[in-house]
Parts: C-alpha cells; sequence; structure tokens
C-alpha cells in the first residue's frame, strides 16, 4: 500500500494558476497543505457555567475562576470582542476604561472623559441596546478585575493551550467563538 498524500483544495484551485514555477505534485500539495495550516487560525470555544464559577475552553478544559465578578467579567469581555466593539492595540489606561464601557453596556452612568477615545462611538451604539437592569457585579467593578480574570485564566489553562500565552497588557483574546452551555 501506498501512501498518497491528501490535501482537500475547495476553493483553491484559482491560486495554483497564480505560480509561477511549475512543480511536482507533492510539492504542490506540501505547499498548499503549509498555507492552509497558516491560513487558519485557531479558534477556541468558549461557554460559561456560572453555576459552578468557571468556563469552559473548547469543551474540556475547566478553568475555575476565584469569584462570580471576574467570570462576568470575562464573559463580558468575550462578548464585546466576539461583536468588535474593542480595540485590540495597547493602550494606556485600558483597563479602567473597560470597567467604564462595562458599566455603560450594563447601563449605569459612566463619564464619557474616562472612556477611551476610540471606544465612545461604539459605547453610544451599545449602551442604548444593553441598559437594563444592572446586575450586582457591575457596581463595585475595579480595574484590577480584568487583570485578575486574565491572569487567573494564563494560570490554570494547560500548559500546551494557546490561551495560555495571553497578552498581559491588552483586552485582546485570541479568537474565540461562544457556545451555549450544554
Amino acid at each position: 500500500l501506498a501512501k498518497i498524500p491528501f490535501v482537500p483544495l475547495g476553493n483553491r484551485f484559482k491560486d495554483l494558476a497564480e505560480h509561477e514555477q511549475p512543480s511536482t505534485f507533492l510539492e504542490t500539495v506540501s505547499r498548499i497543505a503549509r498555507q492552509e495550516i497558516n491560513d487558519t487560525p485557531y479558534v477556541a470555544s468558549v461557554s460559561f457555567d456560572h453555576d459552578h464559577k468557571s468556563l469552559i475552553l473548547d469543551g474540556n478544559d475547566n478553568v475555575e475562576m476565584e469569584n462570580a465578578t471576574h467570570l462576568n467579567v470575562f464573559e463580558w469581555l468575550c462578548r464585546v470582542q466576539d461583536e468588535s466593539w474593542l480595540p485590540k492595540q495597547k493602550k494606556s489606561g485600558i483597563f479602567q476604561s473597560a470597567v467604564e464601557f462595562c458599566k455603560a453596556w450594563h447601563g449605569m452612568g459612566s463619564e464619557e472623559g474616562q472612556v477611551h477615545k476610540d471606544w465612545r462611538d461604539n459605547l453610544k451604539k451599545v449602551a442604548a441596546r444593553h441598559k437594563g437592569a444592572v446586575p450586582s457585579w457591575v457596581e463595585n467593578l475595579e480595574a484590577r478585575d480584568f487583570t485578575k480574570a486574565l491572569a487567573r485564566i494564563r494560570e490554570c489553562v494547560p500548559s500546551n493551550h494557546p490561551w495560555k500565552q495571553l497578552p498581559e497588557k491588552t483586552l485582546a483574546l485570541p479568537p474565540l467563538k461562544l457556545v451555549s452551555k450544554k
């Protein structure tokens, strides 16, 4: 029996014509396989178990948070990133600005000057949409709740998990997909 390399090419046939030099079948397969791997980012599936104050990454990595506030902060952060409301770059005062954004998102008054200028337009869009009863955890929210939640995840995920390397001075998370708890 011979091993025959297989790569699902799908819509990649257009790309084959763009390469200048003809190559062997194995070289073509190898090149496209490498390109597919590099073009496909890791996307974590994230769900939340509020009964046990934990989040579940990829359906099996369970991260128990220190308290419900940190779990709620992380869930909020995942939701606003999923909707592309927060900038990904590092900014000074980003955590305090995120606190004000979170409070406004949940219907609490916020001093506009404390929210980063890049976020103000988004805040105006989302504040009206998400206003409602303010959850109790939002009232005492502090910047350190964001840093502690992210640090807890870095600390608790398995050493080979991509989220072990969550950035320390930004709110940007790796690509994620929110899934409901089963």
